[in-house]
């Protein structure tokens, strides 16, 4: 559902205040870029950083998109031959996609400056698993307590986990996987990882623009989520972490 403009807007929203709160600054580094939305939206909030992927695809529509943010660096990178220091690490709709989380958690740790933030969007709750998550290639769902002692064991402090899905997004998403019918998933996971941030499942009426251009409705959604619903973690599909070293 990453791919459904007013959830992913949802999420940014989330992230601002989470920056705010937790005083979050450059440089950063994003693993998993995909086509550049979160650098983006960082670029237009004065983050200066990098932003890799391992995809030749989505680093030619990425360095695209950010073309004109000369503070934001596009490089066809994987996480394990970086070196340096940053002091935010965003993988956003990424740790699912990695076979080896606990490794990948553990060099994010290494590349942090002390006292530096990893913030992480993604699909919770293993009830929820579909066939979305088969085509995005997914290799799991993760529960609060999961994402807590994975986070620990490399050495983070968690200081949030909140929903970003309930009431709202679920339900959408509940009648979405109702109605649509499920894509061909005969392609490998690898393939489907690469294209997951390229070729959305969220292609229908359901995704019109009628529906994504109701800004005033979505606004209202989005303060009726985070005022009373944000830390429904075990209700929803996906959660929003921020951890420190």
């Amino acid at each position: 559902m990453a791919n459904f403009k007013p959830f992913n807007k949802y999420t940014f929203f989330l992230l601002d205040k989470l920056i705010t709160k937790y005083n979050i600054k450059s440089p950063f580094l994003e693993v998993g870029c995909g086509t550049g939305e979160l650098s983006k939206h960082l670029a237009k909030n004065k983050f200066y950083g990098k932003a890799i992927d391992s995809s030749k695809k989505a680093i030619s529509i990425a360095k695209i998109n950010l073309k004109d943010f000369s503070s934001i660096k596009v490089e066809k990178r994987i996480m394990s031959e970086l070196s340096g220091k940053y002091n935010s690490i965003f993988l956003w709709d990424v740790i699912e996609h990695i076979k080896n989380d606990k490794q990948t958690l553990m060099k994010a740790y290494r590349i942090l400056n002390n006292n530096g933030y990893l913030i992480m969007h993604t699909p919770s709750n293993p009830n929820e698993w579909s066939w979305d998550d088969e085509f995005y290639g997914h290799y799991r769902r993760y529960t609060e307590k999961d994402m807590r002692s994975k986070l620990e064991l490399a050495g983070f402090k968690v200081c949030s986990i909140w929903d970003t899905t309930y009431p709202i997004f679920w339900i959408i998403r509940r009648i979405y996987l109702k109605i649509m019918k499920k894509p061909n998933l005969t392609i490998n996971k690898k393939t489907r990882t690469s294209k997951s941030g390229l070729d959305p499942s969220w292609k229908s009426n359901v995704t019109s623009k009628k529906i994504i251009m109701l800004n005033p409705f979505w606004q209202l959604v989005y303060r009726l989520q985070y005022f009373f619903f944000r830390n429904y973690v075990g209700k929803g599909f996906s959660f929003l972490v921020v951890a420190k070293k």
